[in-house]
């Protein structure tokens, strides 16, 4: 059977976060510092209940936004909990032919190691399509720095009995993800983000929690025995033109 992506109650058991994650406002940070219209267009792939675009609107409160995810309980959540963004269903596979328009700032936080090589080229050209000319794309991942693309499934045993084999930390190398943007936009480069505070092993084993090591006092780690070194990866679309499912920025 194929491994499938299953672990998201928690974004509606959970809510939004009573202060904002520090991603967020590193994100938003970015953004102001790129200048970014005050009435931009912003997308959110993977939106889940729409916290970050929450953040994004107090930030930006002029912004128009619009979150996509492929699951009815998330999106149901989030239109009850901001109203002022419009939920749509879509992957980001199929995301520029569903809603056909185009946007200042696309983001996708955390959804890339969900895919597997053969969908990564889809990936970025859906993101690039979607970008108006001089837009900027913020991925935030994974990536791995010693040039080794890892592909990862597992099945939890939290019960005492093996469940379903899912998918979720798919890292690729930084070489890899280079060769796919590299001509497909203006300019990019790869942000370490590193996190700031103690976060505690949850009950999910699929989820990340910090363990201090001697280079660093919160890394990312989890039950995959993995350590985690999140990056921002920001692309700045040049003027594209897209034919049959390509593009070219210059």
């Amino acid at each position: 059977m194929k491994p499938v992506y299953r672990n998201y109650g928690h974004y509606i058991q959970d809510g939004w976060p009573r202060t904002p994650k520090k991603y967020f406002i590193d994100i938003a940070d970015l953004l102001e510092k790129a200048v970014v219209p005050e009435d931009c267009e912003v997308l959110d792939i993977g939106c889940a209940t729409g916290d970050f675009l929450g953040y994004i609107h107090e930030r930006f409160p002029k912004a128009t936004l619009v979150g996509v995810d492929v699951f009815d309980e998330l999106l149901e959540t989030g239109r009850q909990l901001a109203p002022y963004v419009q939920f749509e269903k879509a992957s980001v596979l199929e995301v520029a032919s569903v809603l056909d328009r185009r946007f200042d700032v696309i983001t996708a936080l955390g959804i890339l190691p969900l895919f597997p090589t053969d969908q990564l080229e889809s990936f970025f050209d859906n993101v690039f399509r979607c970008l108006k000319p001089n837009g900027r794309a913020i991925i935030m991942s994974p990536f791995n720095e010693f040039g080794v693309d890892v592909m990862s499934t597992h099945r939890k045993r939290i019960t005492g009995k093996a469940g379903p084999w899912e998918t979720a930390w798919n890292v690729y190398a930084l070489e890899t993800i280079t060769d796919i943007v590299k001509d497909s936009c203006k300019s990019f480069r790869f942000i370490p983000f590193q996190f700031d505070r103690k976060l505690e092993q949850g009950l999910d084993p699929g989820r990340t929690w910090t363990h201090p090591t001697e280079h660093n006092p919160h890394q990312l780690m989890n039950g995959l025995k993995l350590l985690i070194d999140l990056y921002f990866l920001e692309c700045v679309a040049g003027t594209v033109t897209v034919k049959s499912g390509t593009q070219s920025s210059v």
